[in-house]
């Protein structure tokens, strides 16, 4: 008897062991993308600091001190994680459906 790859794949039923394998990726993917988001937004703050110290003289600690208060409005650092952060969520969400829809069929 003869089947093609799709009909196999989705006559099987699936072991708990590959039931599992999708949680611990999204975790790490979702986890990835957070810790990137950090680092990104740290990477904005210091760029924006040695910008202004080497082109308008600005002490790279005073621009890094105003990168985290709001005297002088939002920086880019933090646009910079809120669309990161924002990202990694919409990724989690996306993943939600799919494990939810797979653990129920199983």
């Amino acid at each position: 008897m003869s089947h093609d790859m799709f009909g196999d794949l989705v006559s099987r039923t699936p072991s708990i062991r590959s039931r599992r394998a999708p949680l611990v990726v999204v975790s790490v993917v979702t986890h990835a993308l957070v810790v990137l988001a950090i680092a990104t937004c740290l990477f904005t703050a210091l760029l924006e600091a040695g910008w202004e110290w080497v082109y308008q003289d600005f002490e790279p600690d005073w621009v890094l001190g105003n990168n985290f208060s709001l005297e002088f409005g939002i920086s880019p650092a933090w646009y910079i994680l809120a669309l990161g952060l924002l990202i990694a969520l919409i990724g989690a969400w996306r993943q939600a459906p799919h494990l939810t829809r797979e653990s129920k069929a199983g």
